[in-house]
């Protein structure tokens, strides 16, 4: 049985919740709920999750970003706890600034939930706000190029329509999505780091993300927002402005 001093947390994931890629996994829609935690005394700490969904917790030190689900990342669980839920177990200090970050084990599930943490003192539980990434720039203006460095190697969708029925979900990212041309260089990398890569480089402004050679992120510079994204064919694409 978990024992120490109780603190409890109580959530709703909707289908209004931020999402993202959640470590572990290489595809997006997976709603969160992060949550701030600060602590009196250091020492083991137990996070137990009860749910109807079949949740998935990750613990970070502070700031977390979505962008990038595995940086700062200090443990996660699926389901050690009961009813396919998470069970956190860590040894923390009262000098780490913590994020606990409630999503599903499946994409897309939603549902009510309540976290208990057990410690040495009680746990402060309180909402925490991250910050999205924001557009650079205000241009709306639609680009007319038809063919990507993407599909010139063959390795997306097709180029369609400008992206008016592409869904952002309230995101800086989204699935099945492009923007053309404007190519500074590309690396192998995930998917999940594609958005924080372009953030830490200097002059990128937007990214495409495809599963060629198992995953490249292609960096783009220049005045872009949303609007000049064009739908794709690939659902595995994913495309973002910073």
């Amino acid at each position: 049985t978990t024992s120490g001093i109780q603190s409890s947390y109580s959530g709703t994931l909707t289908k209004k919740s931020s999402s993202f890629m959640r470590p572990k996994q290489e595809a997006y829609r997976f709603y969160f709920l992060p949550i701030h935690v600060k602590i009196s005394s250091s020492g083991i700490y137990t996070f137990l999750c009860e749910s109807g969904i079949d949740t998935y917790g990750c613990l970070y030190n502070e700031p977390f970003h979505p962008s990038s689900p595995s940086s700062k990342l200090i443990v996660t669980d699926d389901e050690s706890g009961s009813k396919q839920n998470f069970k956190l177990v860590a040894n923390l200090t009262t000098t780490e600034s913590l994020i606990l970050v409630v999503t599903t084990h499946n994409a897309r599930q939603t549902g009510p939930f309540k976290v208990t943490v057990y410690g040495p003192e009680k746990a402060i539980l309180t909402p925490y706000v991250t910050i999205p990434l924001t557009t650079t720039s205000t241009s709306t203006t639609t680009s007319t190029s038809t063919i990507t460095s993407v599909t010139k190697l063959g390795v997306g969708g097709s180029a369609g329509k400008n992206g008016s029925n592409i869904q952002w979900e309230g995101n800086n990212w989204a699935m099945s999505c492009n923007f053309p041309g404007n190519d500074m260089f590309n690396v192998q990398i995930r998917g999940e780091d594609c958005g924080g890569r372009c953030a830490q480089t200097s002059n990128c402004t937007h990214f495409t993300w495809t599963t060629y050679l198992g995953g490249t992120c292609w960096l783009k510079s220049g005045a872009v927002s949303k609007n000049d994204a064009i739908e794709t064919s690939d659902l595995s694409m994913v495309c973002g402005v910073v």
